[in-house]
């Protein structure tokens, strides 16, 4: 992050035009905001609160004093820092490339209407309109809320084009902080009707925000506090709350849980069951299982679905839809290792079985065989002779996090560019990649940090070109594509972007 360069001056004409920036992969537009933000959206306390929590390297820190209302008497903020989005968004460049970029995750909710809270939505907004009509794409409205109604005139709360009753609608902010300025938004959709299909914001704050609207719709951000300020999260008021997993347990189990935490880990968000439901959380229990089974056995024993639909021992019965859906899955085991001084995770295996298979087995069964599948036999990616990675073995356990990849969706396309692929709403963070070809076959998943854009994701698809013998990549001419969509699960004690 540190070699961003300078975006141009507010006085400079822009560079590229719309249409052109829309042919940009999601990593040059966020490279591009992520400066803006920096840049113009952080206002720090002091220098010595930047070189505390701030990132390291360009562009300079803004230093401001700013203020807080207590008892009717306006006094200094003791907080470390501000957040004030409403600048860089009103910088034509940062508002295409944020606008562009919510627009992408848009496409996946399939809504007709987009809102948000006065004041900060209504350029997002309008910057999402604008580039929905330069892409082509099918019609969307707009609207935004008024913090009061409007004492005059026509007397309106709602600004707009008015969503009409049982409408999905996508709502989007600048930011997620505390999630206290979206009860009302919230509360609007509830009192008319309207269904929130996700709420998609620039920046998350990791402040509990989305505790609040997580319940009730999906939420989305481009950045979190983590990722703009450079470094692991420190939370502002300099207290480490951890938040609890949010998992019913019948209450004639009791609730055992054990937790286990590099020492190197610091303070964490853990992922709560507002992303993930029970269900999912058991899904990643019984991939692990299976691991440990695997890796305790040579390979020889593995979890069992009774007919009572309670498993092995080591997690409980509450696999819900997994044990009636159908469908592939994908079990990546990390490896969480030590080496000059710092901590890092190495792949350790990753393996999907029946891919293509016209009937898979249900979910909870082919977590099973792709974990074990993973843990004993899980290919590596290289020309020539097909090698493995050892299997696992029992020493190894405690340092293994699993991560459990659900195909939902598999769509077969003639698209052969990245910009072709992209006109299909294709997204690397929702959706993965398979290349085919004459026996040989590479699949890549989405959601990869390692795979920042389509480009990439095609390349690495036909890299990873194989058969039962040996691995052959491939030239892209040679192959078809299939879109993969699907959705990872993983252990909420341990954050993906920490372990993964």
């Amino acid at each position: 992050m540190a070699s961003n360069p300078i975006p141009p001056k507010a006085s400079e004409p822009a560079s590229q035009s719309l249409h052109e920036l829309l042919d940009l992969p999601d990593a040059t537009l966020q490279h591009r905001l992520l400066h803006f933000i920096r840049q113009f959206g952080i206002k720090f306390r002091s220098r010595a609160v930047f070189d505390q929590i701030g990132w390291k390297g360009a562009p300079a820190p803004a230093i401001a004093r700013f203020w807080c209302r207590k008892e009717g008497t306006l006094l200094p903020s003791t907080d470390p820092l501000i957040w004030d989005l409403r600048a860089p968004l009103l910088h034509d460049e940062a508002l295409a490339c944020g606008s562009i970029l919510l627009w992408r995750r848009c496409r996946a909710y399939k809504a007709q209407w987009i809102g948000g809270l006065e004041t900060a939505a209504i350029p997002i907004v309008a910057g999402i309109l604008a580039v929905n009509r330069a892409a082509g794409a099918s019609p969307l409205n707009g609207f935004y809320l008024r913090k009061k109604r409007k004492p005059d005139g026509l007397c309106r709360l709602l600004e707009g084009v008015p969503p009409p009753h049982g409408t999905r609608v996508l709502l989007v902010d600048d930011i997620l902080n505390r999630g206290i300025s979206k009860k009302p938004l919230l509360a609007y959709c509830r009192n008319n009707g309207l269904q929130p299909a996700a709420l998609l914001v620039i920046v998350d704050t990791e402040r509990k925000g989305r505790d609040l609207s997580a319940p009730v719709c999906p939420v989305e951000a481009i950045f979190t506090r983590r990722v703009v300020l450079g470094g692991p999260r420190q939370p502002e008021d300099q207290r480490v709350e951890v938040p609890a997993i949010r998992v019913s347990i019948p209450s004639d189990r009791p609730n055992r849980t054990n937790i286990a935490v590099h020492p190197d880990s610091g303070p964490r968000t853990i992922q709560t069951g507002a992303e993930m439901t029970p269900e999912d959380i058991e899904l990643v229990r019984l991939a692990r299982d299976a691991v440990i089974f695997a890796a305790l056995s040579k390979g020889k024993r593995h979890p069992t679905l009774r007919e009572d639909l309670h498993g092995s021992a080591g997690y409980l019965p509450f696999l819900g839809r997994y044990l009636r859906e159908r469908g592939p899955v994908f079990t990546r085991i990390s490896k969480r290792e030590f080496k000059n001084g710092v901590w890092f995770n190495r792949l350790r295996g990753c393996q999907c079985v029946g891919l293509f298979d016209p009937k898979p087995g249900i979910v909870a069964d082919m977590t099973i065989k792709s974990a074990i599948a993973s843990a004993t036999r899980a290919r590596k990616v290289k020309p020539g002779a097909a090698a493995f990675h050892k299997p696992i073995w029992p020493a190894e356990i405690g340092d293994l996090s699993l991560f459990v990849y659900v195909v939902e969706k598999l769509v077969p396309t003639k698209a052969r560019t990245a910009r072709e692929l992209l006109s299909e709403g294709h997204d690397v963070n929702r959706w993965g990649l398979v290349a085919h070809s004459n026996g040989y076959r590479g699949a890549v998943c989405g959601g990869l940090d390692a795979v920042p854009d389509i480009d990439h994701q095609i390349a690495t698809a036909c890299h990873k070109m194989q058969n039962g013998e040996e691995i052959r990549p491939h030239k892209l001419r040679e192959v078809s594509l299939t879109r993969m969509k699907g959705r990872w699960l993983w252990d909420p004690i341990r954050s993906k972007p920490d372990f993964f």
